[in-house]
Parts: C-alpha cells; structure tokens; sequence
C-alpha cells in the first residue's frame, strides 16, 4: 500500500508554549511551499521544477523553503524540486557537468538551515514522500520528506509503529541520517539503527540500494553520515515494530530544590533499559508550566517561587492501562518521587494517539538556537543549566534531557558516541521578537560552560556554521575518519556539499 499525508497546520504563540510544554525536546516543521507556476519558474527539462536566481520570485521561494522564519543568507544557485528518480539523476548529471556543488534538502527541519548553502544547486526532494508497507515482514519503505507522524498514520492500522520524532512534522530524511532520538528509542534504538536497506542517487548519477551485503560502506554511512553522506537518498527501508497497545506519559513537577535527588534516584532506572519505559528531564519557566500546562486547579496549587522548575516525563507502553500504571507505580517507588508539587497524565493507544493530541498544535514562526551535548554527568548538566537558565538574554529558554542506557556506537553505523553517554541534553534558546543576537549571546555562554560534561554532541542539532569545530565532536574519531573515506570513494570530485571544513579535514590525526 501507498500512503501520503500533508498537513498544514498553523498555531497561536499560545499553543507554542503548549507544543513545548507538551514535548520538551523539539520543535516542528513546515513542508516546503507549494510548487510555483507559469513565469514563477521554468520547467526545466527531466529535472522537475527549477527556480533560478534570475527568477522575480527567486527570493520569495527560498525564504518559503525554509523551516521557520529565519532565512539563511546564504543563496543558491538555483533550486530544483524533482518529481521522480530519474529526475534526480538529471539533476545530478546536469550539476555534475556544470560544475555545481548538490546540497540536499528533505523536510529542512534544521535550526541553521544546514542544506542551504551559497552558489549551489538545492535539490528539494520535497515530492519524496511515499510510504509502502509490507505488514507481514515488518518493513517499510519511505521516501525522505515523509512526515513521522504520517508515517505513524499509515502504520497504525497495521498495528505497528516506528521510533519517530516527538516532533509532529520531523521528515523522515535527516531525522534518520543524524541518528533520530524519538519515541521508543530505549526499546527500539536511535531510528538509523532501524535503516535496513537505502536508495541512493551517487555522485555518478546512478541510482543503487545500499545495504549491509550491497556497498556496506555507503550503508554505514547513511545511518548518521548526515552531510558527509556521497549521495541523494530517494528513499529509506526500515524495521518496523508492533504498536503499543497503551502508551501512558506522566509530567511530574519538581522544585529546583528536589532537582538533584530526583535524579540521583531516577538515573540508576533509566539505565536498566528497562522494556516500554523510558524518561526525560525538562528544566522550564515556572510560569510557563502553570500557564499552559497544569490545569487551573492544579496550577494554583504550585507555590515554589523559582524562575525555573524540573518536569520529570515518564513514557510506559504495555498492553494494558493497569501494566503501565503498575510498571510506572514500581519504577518510581522511591520517597523523593513522592515530593512533586502537581502531576499531569496522558494515557492512547499507540504511537498514533500521542499525535492526535498534538494536532493543531504546529509551528510556523519560531526562530531557535540549540546547544546539544551528550553527556556521564546528567546531574551536574542540569545544575549547570539551571544556573546558567537564570540569566538567559532568550525570549524563552529551556532544556531537555533524554536519560539514556543504550551504548552508542556500533560497526555497521557512522552514528557514534566516545562513550556511552548516560544522557542526551540539548538546550534551547527562542526569539519572538528582534532578538536573535540575544540568543546568540546567551549561546556563547553555554557552550564553554556545558563542553567539560559533555561526552560529545548530537551532530543533528549542532550549528555547523558558527561552530564547524565541534561537528566532529559528534563521532568517535575513527568513524569521523572513516566518514571521511568513504565520501572521498564515493564523491572524489567532491560533488555533494558536506559540513563546513570537512573536505579540508587531514584524515589522519582528526580526533572527535
């Protein structure tokens, strides 16, 4: 079967707060825009629709593209949006023989719009975003730009699911390629572990399927290469996995003062890697989470005075309410779990039902930096961060943090971490007004206070444009090294962008 779903929503500021309230480790996306027409654009011949800078509405188009309402400056050369493979491959030759650089653009949900790049060819593979479902193997193919909650739509009637973003509008292709934290990723792993098989336009212009047993170096490379991956990826094969009967998420609030015992009981848990349980850690305004998330009765009871406060989420899945309330009631039995100053609780059937509430819940104009660290010291992190939240120059500032049992490295995958990384903390700074230089600022500061925890960064949330330098820190050394390689074999002419001073990297002695 063959599904695609667009959907457009849009949102008030004041169901921003809810989306972030509701989440904790993300924001969500736009599609592209739509497709222009008449003297808009030329129709290029076999490589889809085509938009040069010679074009009146040049500038309207590639602000469109963009996921939020920061527009890079950088400026391609053109922009073309294909429509099938083989128009892939005509882009690729064309770029190939008129020497443009590719940069390849699936959904652009990326903070720093990584894939626009100066004075090359943009392929938007906007039109990718099929969805073939073999229920009976327990595999999917999915095109790049494919929504992870259309993707959820289409698996659910199947009774099966996917590790997607907690983010409604995360597309499929570079959630996957940076690694993709998302739902059930202590039961089923980062979503790149899951790839078992990707199609890919090479620097050559052929179209192959890499796999473990077919080119296993570009395999390796797809499963967290993100820009230093040789090729366009058409579409993505993946594991998928039975839907949760029940999926029940608990908010319990924390004063700062309880912050570091709750951690300390809630840490030696979440290492276990216990089956359908896993939890995250949110540093928020006070006034935020009495505002948009409690219910007025309950909000009016939260007296702590602090300018932050600590939510602990908790994620069971089982197959029924009663195991995962029982499965929740058993983990947090210790004393300071009972020390929350208000609860909150939402209890669906599967992956599905968690999107449903979010529904018209999305975001459109919001402009955000992030500071990702993957690190041994969650406690520390956090202490660090609410000290470091107190004095923020952001509109609104906030962390979140995945705690995390799972080691992060394996031999058939480029993503990597130096150790195993107990946590995942990304912080996050927002501007809705004239404040971007603010939030600059406040980045600045974060960055050198957070690096001695940090055991390295997560790579799809790291600005590879103010800070190229620490893009490495993102892999163990010998899978940067690597990464290196295996885009040198498969891109010698160096066709495809890649991160900022990659190519200009020495192969030997780079370390993470």
């Amino acid at each position: 079967m063959t599904n695609t779903v667009d959907t457009t929503p849009g949102i008030s500021r004041r169901q921003l707060l809810q989306l972030l309230a509701m989440t904790g480790v993300g924001l969500s996306c736009l599609p592209a825009c739509a497709p222009l027409s008449g003297s808009d654009a030329a129709k290029e011949p076999d490589m889809g629709l085509v938009v040069k800078r010679s074009s009146p509405h040049y500038e309207q188009w590639r602000a469109n593209l963009a996921w939020h309402s920061f527009v890079s400056e950088r400026r391609p050369e053109l922009m073309v949006r294909p429509e099938t493979p083989e128009q892939v491959i005509e882009a690729v030759n064309y770029a190939r023989e008129n020497n443009l650089t590719i940069s390849c653009k699936s959904g652009g949900h990326n903070y720093y719009q990584s894939w626009m790049r100066q004075d090359c060819l943009l392929l938007d593979m906007y039109n990718f975003r099929d969805v073939e479902i073999d229920a009976a193997a327990q595999t999917a193919w999915v095109g790049p730009s494919l929504w992870g909650s259309t993707l959820s739509q289409a698996l659910n009637p199947h009774g099966l699911a996917f590790p997607v973003s907690t983010c409604l509008s995360v597309p499929m292709g570079g959630y996957i390629m940076g690694g993709g934290i998302g739902f059930g990723w202590q039961d089923w792993g980062m979503a790149c572990e899951s790839v078992l098989a990707v199609e890919v336009v090479t620097a050559e212009g052929k179209r192959i399927i890499a796999s473990p047993d077919n080119h296993p170096d570009l395999y390796w490379a797809a499963r967290g290469g993100v820009a230093g991956f040789p090729g366009v990826v058409l579409r993505w094969k993946l594991r998928v996995y039975p839907d949760p009967n029940v999926m029940q998420i608990n908010g319990s609030f924390y004063s700062l003062a309880d912050m570091q015992a709750m951690l300390d009981a809630l840490q030696p848990i979440a290492m276990q890697n216990l089956p359908g349980w896993h939890a995250q850690v949110i540093l928020l305004p006070t006034s935020m989470a009495k505002a948009v998330m409690l219910p007025p009765e309950k909000a009016a009871k939260v007296t702590i005075e602090d300018k932050y406060i600590c939510l602990l989420e908790t994620y069971v899945h089982a197959d029924t309410e009663a195991e995962t309330r029982r499965l929740r009631k058993q983990q947090l039995s210790a004393p300071v779990f009972k020390r929350a100053v208000a609860e909150v609780e939402n209890v669906g059937t599967g992956l599905l039902s968690i999107y449903e509430d979010m529904k018209g819940r999305e975001i459109t104009h919001v402009n955000q930096q992030a500071t990702p660290i993957w690190t041994n010291q969650p406690g520390e992190a956090l202490k660090r961060l609410a000290e470091l939240l107190e004095n923020n120059t952001a509109d609104l500032a906030y962390g979140a943090l995945l705690l995390n049992g799972r080691e992060m490295k394996r031999d058939d995958a480029c993503f990597s971490m130096g150790s195993k990384g107990y946590g995942s903390l990304s912080i996050y700074g927002l501007w809705f007004t004239d404040n971007e230089q603010g939030v600059t600022d406040w980045h600045k500061k974060v960055t050198p206070q957070m690096m001695p925890l940090a055991e390295g960064r997560y790579v799809n949330e790291t600005d590879c444009f103010r800070n190229p330098e620490l893009v490495s820190k993102a892999y163990t050394p010998e899978n940067w090294q690597k990464l290196q390689r295996v885009n040198k074999a498969y891109d010698p002419d160096g066709l495809f962008h890649t991160f900022p001073g990659f190519k200009e990297a020495e192969l030997k002695g780079e370390s993470a």
